[in-house]
């Protein structure tokens, strides 16, 4: 069996540096075992990460996710009674009912990733992560809905998504032609299934060989870029997951809303280097979170007119730079919603 379900450590909190009060975090979650890298292609609570003694309860109604207090984080709770729990070779962890038909799966419940033999139905999400090492929810989502696959940027913290950057075009109104399924096949190919049978690859997606020799997945990664890797199966501690294909070929010129702070946040600025996004500041500002170059950048100049009181000329006040092939089209705004803020 190549996955594992169970708790992975998700990071170490330094709570008190005095005397190096450390609290664990854990995801219950499956993850690729054969590999050095023990990559977490599912979790069931990535917004809520639980600390040593919780535990996973297992009953005739649900799997409960319990943490260290007793209190439910997270719960798989099936219309019918469950008679048993299963991880299947293909890593895809189930509860079946007593004529063994599956009443809850994790292939059914994605976060961010689909591996072979996973198919998505209409109106599945995947969300990704807010960064590499953060796991709670993120700034972009990918939509299965109305025939077509859909890559959105999101108003992040709300659940408010805009336009698409990327679509792969397969709604028809004659839903025999429209696309119904997202296929992930057993040799790592990825395409649509129309109503009527027909395969349809998805546009700007490169052909790839694929070989037994590799494990795949495929992962809406933090910066937004739907990305096929593949990894050796007999890996040395060097090897890595290697990209295969991804789109869009370019997302700092495929998001472009009206509303929204595009790939990097707002006050950034957004290039393409080794096929991903970077994200840069202009000079005079910041990151917002020096830890996460997707947060945006901030000024690190006052943005008043009465500096010195009002003493000084409004004129020397700022500086007006000339910045060679940069852009910022658009994305003035986020729309937040539904949202509550407290002054």
């Amino acid at each position: 069996m190549q996955t594992l379900l169970g708790f992975h450590l998700q990071r170490n909190l330094l709570l008190d540096s005095s005397n190096s009060t450390i609290q664990t975090f854990f995801l219950l979650a499956i993850w690729f075992e054969k590999i050095p890298d023990k990559t977490i292609v599912w979790n069931a609570n990535r917004n809520n990460p639980v600390q040593e003694g919780s535990r996973v309860v297992f009953s005739a109604s649900w799997l409960v996710l319990n943490d260290h207090k007793g209190q439910t984080i997270w719960e798989a709770k099936p219309a019918s009674t469950v008679s048993y729990a299963a991880m299947l070779d293909s890593g895809n962890f189930m509860l079946a009912a007593n004529n063994s038909g599956y009443v809850w799966e994790s292939f059914k419940n994605p976060t961010d990733t689909i591996w072979p033999t996973q198919v998505l139905d209409l109106g599945s999400v995947l969300s990704s992560r807010l960064t590499k090492t953060n796991f709670s929810r993120g700034r972009f989502e990918l939509h299965f809905v109305n025939g077509s696959l859909q890559l959105n940027l999101v108003a992040w913290p709300t659940l408010s998504r805009y336009d698409y950057y990327y679509s792969s075009r397969t709604y028809n109104v004659n839903p025999h032609e429209s696309g119904y399924q997202l296929v992930f096949n057993e040799s790592a190919n990825i395409y649509i299934v129309k109503t009527n049978g027909e395969v349809v690859q998805l546009p700007s997606w490169s052909a790839v060989t694929p070989t037994v020799d590799n494990y795949y997945r495929a992962t809406l990664d933090f910066d937004g870029v739907f990305t096929q890797y593949a990894h050796p199966k007999n890996a040395s501690t060097n090897q890595s997951w290697q990209p295969v294909r991804s789109i869009p070929e370019n997302i700092c010129l495929a998001i472009f809303n009206d509303l929204g702070s595009g790939a990097c946040g707002f006050n950034s600025y957004c290039s393409i280097q080794n096929w991903r996004p970077s994200c840069d500041c202009p000079p005079g500002y910041v990151f917002v979170d020096p830890d996460n170059r997707f947060s945006g950048c901030k000024p690190t100049f006052p943005q008043r007119c009465d500096v010195d009181h009002g003493l000084g000329d409004p004129k020397e006040l700022n500086e007006i730079r000339e910045f060679r092939d940069v852009d910022w089209p658009l994305g003035d705004y986020e729309r937040l919603a539904p949202y509550n803020q407290t002054v």
